[in-house]
């Protein structure tokens, strides 16, 4: 698997801070899952701060930080020391510890990386997956954490055109721009199996106060399952855009479009890939057990 870099020590520095932010959260929801004692692996570890806090909890457990960035694990190991943590450089992607060598593996906001810069190819998380497996010993436990995807059906994005200008520079540009900017570069990496973009568009304002034709399964549609009604569709605010998208490429948006200094990296990324039952499934495939399977709602989004 290839990774880009992310430019020098200050961009690491910047993303690494913007990692940070929720670790709390990630280290309150997997930490638990582990026993106190035996050998972890924080497969995809990043800055290494999830790795530290681990170790930090439980000194019995010997945690081992493992990143494909040569730069990640160098900053990992300068800011974090431990003597049960160490850091090391891998590709999480094969079979990095020998067969059944581990009590435990973390794999936290990393398999989207692995399905991303492999050509978007979502096989790619069944076989990372089917590697940490085999190095668990008997009884070991792997705690994954990451996007998942949604259903196909469409709906309405409404977003402000005066936080920023009509430009597609995404430091400066409003968030209705950035999203036309979004909808025609959203996976286009060098691997791109296909022309990037998405579907995209732009609905009148007071056609978006009428329920679209019901046979076209659009959202208000009598067709459309679980999507708003005719009476639920608000007016459309003064300053704002609206625009008719796949939920899916609508939460690929709105879980990006704040990372605007960081844009050119980010709009490489496809976050969601596998569906909690597909997720569900490939557990089961590989014979392992499903302790706890439950999605996980950032308390800084309102709904």
């Amino acid at each position: 698997m290839h990774h880009p870099r992310r430019g020098d020590r200050g961009a690491y520095e910047r993303y690494l801070d913007g990692m940070d932010a929720t670790m709390r959260q990630k280290v309150a929801l997997t930490a638990a899952h582990f026993l106190f004692e035996g050998r972890v692996a924080d497969l995809g570890m990043g800055s290494g701060t999830g790795s530290y806090a681990l170790a930090a909890l439980y000194p019995a457990l010997e945690v081992v930080g493992v990143d494909l960035d040569p730069e990640m694990v160098r900053i990992a190991a300068e800011r974090y020391r431990l003597p049960n943590l160490s850091f090391v450089e891998g590709d999480i992607a094969g079979r990095f510890f020998p067969p059944r060598h581990l009590d435990g593996i973390l794999l936290s906001s990393v398999l989207h990386h692995v399905t991303t810069f492999g050509g978007y190819t979502h096989d790619n998380a069944r076989a990372a997956l089917d590697a940490a497996a085999s190095q668990l010993k008997p009884h070991g436990v792997v705690v994954v954490r990451d996007f998942v995807a949604l259903d196909g059906r469409d709906v309405w994005l409404d977003l402000d055109t005066r936080d920023g200008d009509e430009s597609d520079d995404p430091s400066r540009c409003s968030s209705a721009a950035l999203l036309e900017r979004f909808a025609g570069e959203f996976r286009r990496g060098i691997d791109a199996p296909r022309k990037p973009g998405f579907a995209l568009a732009c609905v009148d304002v007071e056609l978006s106060r009428e329920a679209p034709a019901a046979s076209d399964g659009a959202p208000g549609s009598d067709r459309e399952e679980n999507g708003p009604s005719e009476s639920r569709i608000p007016p459309l605010r003064e300053g704002f855009r609206r625009y008719r998208l796949a939920l899916r490429h609508a939460l690929e948006f709105v879980l990006r479009k704040d990372y605007r200094e960081s844009w050119a990296n980010e709009v490489l990324e496809e976050y969601t890939y596998f569906t909690q039952a597909q997720f569900e499934s490939c557990f089961a495939a590989l014979g392992l057990r499903v302790l706890a399977s439950t999605p996980i709602y950032n308390p800084w989004i309102e709904r």
